[in-house]
This record gives structure tokens, C-alpha cells and sequence, in this order.
């Protein structure tokens, strides 16, 4: 098994690399930004400068060759910075959620997801990366969508600050990333998807293929996006994979050229109080290429059953059945199926065969990749 996992690991990688020219996750990001804004909002393009302040970002530089943008324009005279409100209530959080930063040639060259716990001002400071002549902040409201600042040139004493640190552009290289949610904002996450659920799909509650039985939209998506828990044989962590052990995984696509991305945002796991335990930010860019999560559970014993819940960007939040957490080790669904095991270790030894589909399904992937390519 493990000469397997290296296969999968390498050929991942490969992959990785091979596609990073064609997509990534800073393209990936504005194009379903863009998307949304036409979905959620109405709107083609993002809101210009001139609409409300309390929404544009605005740029600074300070004097160590650094950029600084604000969303809001509280420190002009009756002018107002965007709030920054959590709440595990969907109609109350409203909160910046991202942050991004594109130069002269529209490459972006800075990123930021936020936190609804970030103070307000929600503000992003990031280095000028050499050659970079103008900068356009762009931010992303949960509620009010994609917003787009003036277009702002870079002082020539920073293009020359930047260019004698860095030397070359192309060794600046910049890549976006994902910050991972903290766990004070688990609740926060979880009510903006249930408001977005409300919002696209008129309904508070996630998609589940046994209480919305029969439902043709259900029934149709339900094998590529419904998340399924197995636990491991220490009965204190486990796995999420969106799919099934068939092969019938959910994509995880990048953009291309602008192209519709279609991946899964995020996976996590609620106990039985509905409380979020565990939760990550997939990048679809990055390998396995597939919707799949590693979680504990916490050690004090008040755990007694898991549900996993994904939130696909365009079908929207999914849950699967709960995993009770029983005296021998194994869950059960209460839908007469005796859950799986796991190899907790890693050791090569399972108490079925499912690692191994794991595996064996994050292959399939791969090699549907390489033969796209």
C-alpha cells in the first residue's frame, strides 16, 4: 500500500506542476468571485469607486516598500470602515472575506483570505514585489459581493526599493494561498454558508440524498457530493471523502484562461450538537485533486456522533449521515450499514479495504489529469 501512496504522491506532484501554467489558485479565486457577483448579486463586473465607500479599498505605502489596503474610508471625516461582524446567526454575519491585489499586467500579486474575527478596519498589508508599476485592490464582501479600488500607481521610490531587494521579478514568483479557518470562526463559516444555502437555493438546511428523497437535483448529484465520514480503528479521527469508494469522486477544477471553476471550498465536520469540530479550505490547484479531509476529534469524550458537510461552489452546502462514536470502535449510520475502518497509523494494516479505495480513487484522478493535459 505504501508503494501506492508514493505512486499517488508523485504523480500528484507532477501533475501540480505540469498544469501550473494553465491554472491556478489566484485565477481560480477572481473567476469564482466573478462568477458570484453575477449569481448572488446581479452584477457582470465588480462594483467600481463611487458607490460606497464603506466597500472600496483603498491603497497606502508606507516607507519600508510595503502596500496597505483598507476596506473603507473611516479616517476621512463622516467616512466609515467596513465591519467586521461574526455571528453563528446566517442574517446577522457580514464580514470582508477576501482580499486580493492585481499590478499593471493583472496578474495578482497579493492575497488574503480573512477571518469574521479580524478587527475592523479589515485591512492586508503585503510587499510591492519588483516591477510592479500600479496596483487595483480588489476585496470580496459575504453579503455585497466583489468591489474593485482606483487603480493606483506605485511611488518610484518603491519600484526602486523593490528592485534592489528582489533583482528579478520572476524570482519573486508569487503563488496565492488559503489561510485556514480558525477554529473561534468554525460557527461564523458555518452560518455564511447556511445564509449562501438560503440565498441560491431557498433553504436553511444542507442537501441530504436520505431526507430530501426523492428530489431529481438531489438524486442526480448525490453520488459526486455527498460527504462520507469513515473513522479510524482509534475511534478518535478519521477521514471525509466527497464521493464514494466507486470512483464517483467529486472534481476539483481549476480555472483556465477565466474558465468556471468547480471544485469543493470546504469540508468540515459538526459532532451532535451541530458544533463545527474540524474544518479546512481546499485549494483545487493542489494535490490529491480531490475533496478529501483528515480530522481528529477532541479528547474530551463529549463527542458521541459525527457529520461531515462540503460546500460545493457552484451545488452548494451537502451533508452526509451521522457516524455514531460506539464502545467497539465502529460507527453506524443508522441506515443498517456498518461503517468502515481505517488504517489510523498508516501501518499497511486495515480493518477493510477502504484506505486502499482511497488511494485507488486519488490514482484515478491523477491519471485522468495526466491524459488532460
Amino acid at each position: 500500500m505504501k508503494p501506492l501512496l508514493v505512486l499517488i504522491v508523485l504523480s500528484a506532484g507532477a501533475v501540480g506542476l505540469a498544469s501550473s501554467a494553465r491554472s491556478s489558485l489566484c485565477g481560480t479565486l477572481h473567476s469564482n468571485f466573478l462568477r458570484r457577483q453575477l449569481e448572488e448579486i446581479g452584477w457582470k463586473t465588480p462594483f467600481p469607486v463611487g458607490i460606497d465607500p464603506t466597500h472600496t479599498p483603498y491603497v497606502t505605502f508606507d516607507e519600508g516598500g510595503n502596500a496597505t489596503v483598507t476596506i473603507g474610508n473611516g479616517n476621512e471625516p463622516r467616512g466609515r470602515y467596513h465591519a467586521m461582524t461574526p455571528s453563528d446567526v446566517p442574517n446577522l454575519i457580514h464580514y470582508i472575506a477576501h482580499i486580493y491585489v492585481f499590478d499593471q499586467n493583472d496578474e495578482i500579486i497579493a492575497n488574503r483570505n480573512m477571518s469574521p474575527f479580524n478587527p475592523s478596519p479589515a485591512t492586508f498589508t503585503f510587499s510591492i514585489p519588483p516591477g510592479t508599476t500600479s496596483i487595483t485592490a480588489y476585496q470580496f464582501c459575504n453579503r455585497h459581493g466583489l468591489w474593485k479600488g482606483d487603480k493606483t500607481a506605485v511611488p518610484v521610490q518603491h519600484i526602486n526599493n523593490a528592485m534592489s531587494h528582489a533583482g528579478n521579478r520572476l524570482d519573486y514568483g508569487y503563488k496565492c494561498s488559503l489561510l485556514q479557518p480558525d477554529k473561534i470562526s468554525f460557527m461564523s463559516q458555518h452560518a455564511d454558508m447556511i445564509r449562501r444555502q438560503f440565498y441560491l437555493f431557498n433553504r436553511y438546511t444542507p442537501f441530504n440524498k436520505v431526507i430530501d428523497a426523492p428530489n431529481s437535483f438531489v438524486e442526480l448529484l448525490a453520488e459526486t457530493h455527498s460527504p462520507i465520514i469513515e473513522l479510524a480503528s482509534d475511534r478518535r479521527s478519521g477521514h471525509v471523502l466527497v464521493g464514494n469508494y466507486s470512483g464517483a469522486t467529486h472534481p476539483m477544477i481549476a480555472s483556465i484562461g477565466g474558465s468556471t471553476p468547480h471544485w469543493i471550498e470546504m469540508i468540515y465536520v459538526v459532532d451532535q450538537d451541530d458544533t463545527v469540530i474540524a474544518m479546512q479550505a481546499l485549494d483545487p490547484t493542489d494535490p490529491p485533486f480531490m475533496g478529501l479531509m483528515y480530522f481528529s476529534i477532541p479528547d474530551s469524550g463529549s463527542v458521541t456522533k459525527v457529520r461531515a458537510l462540503q460546500k460545493c461552489n457552484i451545488h452548494g452546502l451537502w451533508e452526509g449521515p451521522y457516524v455514531q462514536i460506539t464502545d467497539d470502535g465502529r460507527g453506524n449510520n443508522n441506515d443498517g450499514i456498518e461503517d468502515k475502518i481505517i488504517d489510523a497509523d498508516n501501518d499497511g494494516t486495515t480493518s477493510s479495504g477502504n484506505h486502499n479505495a482511497v488511494l485507488g480513487v486519488g490514482l484515478f484522478q491523477v491519471l485522468c489529469l495526466v491524459l488532460l493535459l
